[in-house]
């Protein structure tokens, strides 16, 4: 029964793969290598608490994170500098700033109670 989802998974991870190889080949744009640099910032420390949750998807996390942290490290010398941000994209970040931390506290909230079993 558990097979039938990871080969679901598999699938669409494929054909997502494929897809977005095509358009990366026809468009032809230069990866950004801060952003890489970023995600592998973030994916990094989240595969350690994983880890140390004890879930072994911490493992990958960490592993891809460190991939990230290097290529982008690695190309600094073409990291672009940072484009000029409108009113509305400033808006934008900051509600998803404020939804980011009401998603991580009711989290942590949710933590709590079960650590404590409030």
């Amino acid at each position: 029964m558990m097979i039938i989802p990871l080969i679901l998974i598999l699938i669409v991870t494929i054909v997502l793969g494929v897809i977005v190889f095509k358009r990366a080949k026809e468009g032809k744009r230069k990866p950004d290598y801060k952003t890489l640099y970023i995600i592998g910032i973030s994916w990094f420390p989240l595969g350690v608490v994983f880890t140390a949750s004890g879930s072994s998807v911490g493992i990958v996390f960490s592993a891809i994170g460190l991939g990230f942290l290097a290529a982008g490290l690695m190309n600094r010398d073409k990291w672009e500098d940072a484009k000029p941000v409108s009113d509305k994209q400033k808006k934008h970040s900051i509600i998803l700033l404020v939804l980011g931390a009401v998603v991580f506290l009711i989290t942590l909230l949710a933590y709590v109670i079960r650590l404590f079993e409030l």
